[in-house]
């Protein structure tokens, strides 16, 4: 499976991730921000994006934080190296991307 273009990413969304049922949403950035792939009206913000990594540059911080996505505020739940747990959501940092998944609870 080659992924070496944007649309290789949406076909990856639309044919891998969207189609188990058990993802509602997802999207593909950029570390620089720019979005790769993603479903249907669904984007993060730059700042967003910003957030996210700032989240991950501190392994630290409390559970009981919060994050902003998408106009919608989640619970942190943990934070690994590569991967970031949210109340119904995973994001994992990859080196020059981020995998968004927003499941089905």
């Amino acid at each position: 499976f080659n992924m070496t273009t944007n649309s290789s990413w949406q076909v990856y969304i639309d044919k891998h991730l969207m189609a188990n049922g058990k993802v509602e949403k997802a999207a593909i950035y950029g570390i620089d921000g720019n979005k790769w792939a993603s479903t249907k009206d669904f984007s993060i913000s730059l700042a967003e994006i910003k957030n996210l990594l700032a989240v991950y540059a501190d392994l630290n911080i409390p559970q009981n934080a919060v994050i902003k996505i998408n106009d919608v505020t989640f619970n942190i739940l943990g934070v690994y190296p590569k991967m970031l747990c949210l109340k119904s959501v995973h994001f994992f940092k990859l080196t020059f991307r981020i995998n968004w998944g927003w499941l089905f609870t």
